[in-house]
């Protein structure tokens, strides 16, 4: 839940994400620039990938929302429906990786 990706959050996330910022102003701004920071060194070392070591960046995984569904159970933690969207994509990846072995 980043500031970056507000307007692709279904309704009942957008309010999750408003009252935490009602009650913690800083909240949001301070995980986006932490964010921003990991996304700088993810591109940065992306060449250090290799047999043995990838980088896996899942953090777009969940900015595109075309049926609306909720997320978040709250300002952090995942719903059902994030988590089988998240653990689909890792089974999918770890499937390319062990096909090739």
């Amino acid at each position: 839940m980043l500031p970056k990706n507000f307007n692709s959050l279904s309704e009942k996330d957008k309010i999750i994400y408003n009252k935490h910022k009602t009650s913690n102003p800083n909240y949001f701004e301070g995980k986006q620039e932490f964010y921003n920071r990991i996304s700088y060194n993810i591109e940065k070392y992306k060449n250090l990938n290799s047999k043995y070591f990838t980088f896996y960046d899942l953090s777009e995984l969940l900015s595109v929302n075309e049926k609306n569904e909720q997320f978040f159970f709250d300002h952090v933690h995942y719903t059902h429906a994030s988590r089988e969207i998240i653990s689909e994509r890792i089974f999918k990846d770890l499937q390319k990786i062990l096909s090739k072995n």
